[in-house]
């Protein structure tokens, strides 16, 4: 190999590597945020309140965030991503709702020490969470069960909240929907302790 020839070579390799790093978009990573609400009068600050197992559908419950494009097609983008797993995320997310807005001393989160005494426990089935058409849809069918007497109440949330396209706008969003229910949580929860 001449020396002209590698000199080419080598300066192309070094070209290519210049010009890969510079089309590499970076990652950016997203976390939800608790919203702050009004406290009921519902609880005590004593309540022992469990909120788990939280699941959310498969196709969601992964590093990047995904959004739908169409009625048939997902889109989900190399470099943006969860700072969390995306199912203790917003397990803790929505304990941390609950938390503030009922004004208790704390809130367990799924799974805890075999033998704890909650005095309700909150499991939820996640079955939309996503941005599609201007908005984040969560779908939910959730139970809160009493642990003195075994009560369970049953509720099915859908929610809407309004976003722009921008991931921050789509995470913001997220968190709205998760603000709003833990309220309809607590709404039926004030209900059944009446």
């Amino acid at each position: 190999m001449t020396k002209t020839k590698l000199i080419s070579r080598v300066a192309l390799l070094i070209a290519t590597i210049f010009l890969g790093a510079c089309t590499n978009t970076p990652v950016r990573y997203y976390l939800m945020s608790p919203i702050p609400g009004e406290i009921p009068d519902v609880a005590g600050k004593d309540l022992l309140l469990g909120v788990g197992p939280v699941q959310l559908p498969d196709y969601v419950n992964r590093p990047n965030l995904v959004t739908r494009a169409s009625a048939t097609r997902i889109e989900v983008p190399k470099d943006h991503k969860w700072g969390a797993t995306l199912d203790s995320h917003f397990t803790a997310i929505l304990a941390e709702n609950l938390r503030d807005r009922l004004g208790l001393n704390s809130v367990l989160v799924y799974p805890w020490q075999p033998g704890t005494r909650l005095d309700y426990q909150l499991s939820a089935d996640i079955t939309r969470f996503i941005y599609t058409e201007g908005a984040v849809r969560l779908d939910a069918g959730w139970s809160l069960r009493k642990r003195n007497d075994g009560t369970i109440v049953d509720g099915a949330s859908r929610i809407s909240e309004t976003s722009g396209d921008s991931y921050d706008d789509i995470v913001d969003a997220m968190s709205r929907a998760v603000a709003r229910l833990a309220d309809e949580i607590i709404m039926r929860l004030g209900q059944a302790r009446k």
